[in-house]
């Protein structure tokens, strides 16, 4: 209850402090001792309407470069498509050779180089998907698939 009051009090006398500074300006500004002049306030209406037109254009640079990216992750989108295409063929190719689906240390050594996932730049192999980029490897499937997920 005590903490309550305290607090109450405390607003209060913030809110008086705010009322008397704001009396003491408007009373200073009537008699003509803080003097804002015609030039001031037009060049903060310049200002304003430049800040206007600045928030215009970052508007229509954020709209272009969503366009943008929409048409690189079409592309991108493309060539993982492909790099799947051939990391699948290459397991399929082991397991015909080897009568079996390889383990991780052998499937990196196979694909030596591994090529990149293209939306993360990452070419590291992973058991689980966890979404930390690069491919994922699942040997129930019998299939490697890209180990992100890309927001549309």
């Amino acid at each position: 209850m005590a903490k309550r009051r305290f607090f109450l009090s405390f607003i209060l006398i913030i809110f008086i402090i705010l009322i008397v500074c704001a009396g003491t300006f408007f009373a200073l500004y009537k008699v003509g001792v803080v003097n804002i002049s015609e030039e001031t306030i037009n060049e903060f209406h310049t200002k304003r309407t430049n800040i206007s037109a600045l928030k215009e254009n970052v508007g229509k640079l954020e709209k272009e470069a969503k366009r943008n990216w929409e048409f690189r992750r079409g592309e991108k989108e493309e060539i993982n498509l492909h790099t799947l295409y051939y990391l699948n063929t290459r397991l399929a190719l082991y397991k015909i050779e080897k009568g079996r689906l390889p383990d991780l240390i052998e499937l990196m050594l196979y694909l030596d180089p591994i090529p990149r996932e293209i939306f993360s730049g990452d070419n590291s192999i992973h058991l689980s998907k966890n979404n930390f980029g690069g491919w994922y490897y699942n040997r129930d499937d019998e299939k490697i698939e890209a180990n992100i997920e890309v927001s549309k």
